[in-house]
């Protein structure tokens, strides 16, 4: 069997390209670019171990107290075997301590992995919609096409078969995107409370989440919601229930079709992680209706995860990664863009900047144009 490992700094000159041993290279010293480079050869198998771990209960066992794998086969019904491996490597994930030898415990990393519910939903977001597809990137990014859709349908684009995922792709893809989305809603709706609009504009309404909101939380205001059929069908369902809908107007459209203006005489034309599932021309197009669709003195929201904007640098690397979605799966073409894109965009489209504001909800910011 081949034997594998981390080769000695001291060797790794004769071994790596002559570009890495020139001063100025970014990065860390050669050792620990190796140590690096090998976890990411290893992070699919990290992934997968994981979420097996805790699909099958073993970290949730380790919550009570500490155990021997032995106890942990019995209560978990695993084999022995497949418990000791597992153990292991959720060890070289330091998801689980050992301490001491043959005594396991679940560690801080653990329970935040079953635990927090930005985790749990990031976590079977990658499992359920892009896994399989993901496989498919590289053909994605030559061809500028979701090579990995595929996977999950026979659609041009994800939006057009949100409603009509398989489970657990579909629960899983909703989680994801209302548990970014719905966290942010709250700080909006304060804000428009203070100087409430009489007419919005939804665009992108999806399942009408944030038009129960508006129309909850702003009792003079109207709107209307704009998307594909399916999504207004579960929109107008969520705002019957809630007792809404006579505040409320549908409209089919397809967004990509730009010679279609949006209703006009809106007091503020709003779009909630609608912006980042388009192409950059596109979201000009988008703007140009928007600002043509305002009342004087209305305004454009725009609200969005972008990796620039983020506080804490765990964020943007998440977010950064999770764009490869986009590629890959959803459309091929867009992407979590970064804040100074979105003015840029705007910029083209006629609309001024007003204001950013960052931190809302868990990683949003809210753009205002006029």
């Amino acid at each position: 069997m081949a034997r594998v490992g981390i080769a000695p700094t001291d060797r790794l000159e004769a071994q790596l390209p002559e570009v890495l041993m020139r001063p100025r290279v970014p990065g860390p010293d050669l050792g620990e670019a190796r140590a690096r480079a090998h976890r990411l050869a290893v992070a699919p198998f990290a992934f997968q171990a994981a979420s097996a771990a805790r699909e099958l209960g073993v970290l949730r066992l380790l919550r009570a107290g500490p155990q021997s794998a032995v106890s942990i086969a019995e209560a978990s019904g695993l084999p022995p075997t497949s418990v000791d491996v597992l153990l292991d490597a959720c060890l070289a994930l330091e998801l689980v301590a050992e301490e001491p030898p043959g005594t396991w415990r679940l560690s801080t990393v653990g329970a935040a992995w079953i635990f927090d519910p930005r985790v749990v939903a990031d976590a079977a977001f990658a499992k359920d919609v892009c896994w399989a597809g993901l496989a498919n990137l590289t053909t994605a990014l030559r061809t500028g096409e979701p090579a990995g859709l595929a996977s999950l349908g026979p659609w041009k684009t994800i939006y057009e078969g949100l409603t009509a995922l398989a489970e657990p792709a579909r629960s899983s893809w909703f989680a994801y995107d209302h548990g970014h989305s719905d966290s942010a809603f709250d700080a909006v709706i304060l804000r428009l409370r203070a100087a409430p609009p009489t007419r919005v504009l939804d665009v992108g309404a999806n399942t009408g989440r944030f038009a129960c909101k508006l129309l909850s939380g702003v009792p003079a205001v109207t709107t209307t919601l704009l998307d594909h059929p399916a999504q207004l069908t579960a929109a107008r369902a969520e705002l019957t229930a809630a007792g809404l809908l006579d505040r409320a107007e549908f409209q089919v459209v397809d967004l990509l079709q730009h010679d279609v203006p949006f209703p006009a005489g809106q007091d503020l034309v709003w779009f909630s992680q609608v912006l980042d599932c388009f192409g950059p021309k596109d979201i000009v197009s988008l703007l140009q209706r928007a600002r043509a669709a305002l009342a004087p003195g209305g305004e454009v929201w725009v609200l969005e995860v972008c990796p620039d904007r983020q506080a804490h640098p765990a964020a943007a690397e998440v977010l950064r990664l999770q764009s490869l979605y986009f590629t890959a799966i959803a459309n091929g073409v867009s992407r979590f863009y970064r804040g100074s894109d979105y003015i840029q965009c705007a910029e083209l489209a006629g609309l001024e900047l007003v204001g950013v504001t960052d931190g809302l909800g868990t990683a949003h910011s809210l753009f205002t144009f006029r």
